[in-house]
């Protein structure tokens, strides 16, 4: 009797043994990892301005003679202004072709007569390409460049002038109204203002008649530039 008692009392005894047993586990909290951070973004690569370069341009021009009559011309040195728009260049890039459109206006007094003046306008078109140095990225960048190729003058007028008479030039067949040469020059770019210099070499005779006594002169020109990138 006793016996079975006990084991009454031991298992009424259990459920409460297993629930105690339980409830004294140590609870465990599961924690989410912190996110990664995220990677910085990219430096973004400066891109290129690219397009049609556009001048607005003028300065001073100075022309000469060479060859094996140049002598006769040696006191006969027009100078002036010239001025126009050029197009081109490519300053974005290592290498760009270029054209010119000027107006050039010179005088220069005849060296027989100090008292005649000889005026003279005409169209200048160079076309050439531009050696780029430094700067490509940016039209506002410094660039150094080296301009080479070829020239067009077409004469425009050509009048002597005495103070009394007026003597046409190109009527009287005296300047060969097309000159046409090599380039090469020199200049810099910043901030879309530029500086340039050009030489000009004509590989044609200044002269238009072989009847001359100095026929075999051709013209030699120097040419600065101040240059405006408004494109």
């Amino acid at each position: 009797m006793f016996a079975l008692v006990a084991i009454v009392a031991l298992v009424a005894a259990t459920p409460a043994f297993a629930q105690n047993s339980i409830g004294t586990l140590p609870s465990v909290t599961f924690s989410s990892p912190a996110p990664a951070p995220a990677p910085a973004p990219a430096p973004k690569k400066q891109e290129k301005q690219q397009g049609l370069g556009i001048f607005v341009q003028g300065g001073y021009t100075r022309s000469s003679t060479f060859g094996p009559d140049a002598d006769f011309f040696k006191d006969f040195n027009p100078q002036g202004a010239i001025f126009g728009i050029g197009f081109g260049g490519n300053k974005s890039g290592a290498f760009g072709v270029g054209v010119d459109l000027n107006y050039g206006i010179t005088s220069a007094t005849d060296p027989d007569d100090s008292n005649t003046t000889v005026k003279t306008q005409y169209l200048n078109i160079p076309v050439y390409g531009r050696f780029n140095i430094g700067g490509h990225n940016t039209k506002n960048a410094f660039t150094f460049y080296i301009p080479a190729g070829w020239f067009f003058d077409v004469l425009l007028s050509s009048k002597a002038d005495n103070g009394t008479d007026t003597i046409d030039l190109l009527d009287e067949d005296f300047f060969d109204g097309f000159q046409t040469g090599p380039l090469v020059g020199a200049g810099f770019e910043v901030a879309r203002i530029g500086v340039e210099t050009r030489f000009q070499w004509s590989v044609k005779q200044m002269l238009k008649s072989q009847e001359f006594e100095v026929a075999d002169a051709k013209r030699f020109t120097f040419v600065v530039l101040f240059k405006v990138r408004i494109h």
